[in-house]
């Protein structure tokens, strides 16, 4: 059964419809809830691993991919605390200057959270961070976006 949530909260945050045949859209339906329930929104209740394009969760692609089939058009009124939630992760998002394309950025972000959270020592400094998410993910080795990245997430408080 689809999460009638998902195309309402990616249309909020990105201003577009979900389209669930197109690779980016997925990559950042998958981050993007990622990030969520790190910030303590509840989109569904996903557990994510590491794969190839950082945290992913199996059960939320089987969502995505539900939702072409069965997701009528839902109006969803957001509480004023998931607003500024939502909100913030948009600005995130949206900032401007960022030498990654949007999907990367939030490949960027969903991985560096990962890997802190999951991956590595509570007591591992942002240099440890970086250097991992560098060793994992070559293609994101911009050095001025990782460190925006993981203090981004810092005032995020995750």
């Amino acid at each position: 059964m689809a999460n009638y949530l998902l195309e309402p909260v990616f249309k909020y945050i990105f201003d577009r419809k979900f389209n669930p045949s197109s690779f980016e859209d997925r990559l950042e339906m998958q981050k993007s809830v990622y990030i969520l329930q790190n910030m303590g929104i509840s989109v569904g209740d996903y557990n994510f691993l590491w794969y190839k394009h950082g945290p992913y969760s199996q059960t939320l692609q089987d969502d995505i991919l539900n939702l072409s089939r069965t997701s009528p058009d839902v109006n969803i009124k957001f509480s004023s605390d998931a607003k500024k939630e939502l909100d913030a992760l948009k600005a995130v998002i949206e900032m401007k200057d960022i030498e990654y394309s949007q999907s990367e950025w939030l490949e960027c972000l969903g991985s560096i959270l990962y890997i802190k959270d999951n991956l590595l020592s509570r007591f591992s400094t942002d240099e440890n961070i970086l250097t991992e998410l560098v060793s994992r993910k070559s293609h994101l080795n911009k050095t001025k976006e990782n460190k925006l990245a993981l203090n981004v997430l810092k005032q995020l408080s995750l």
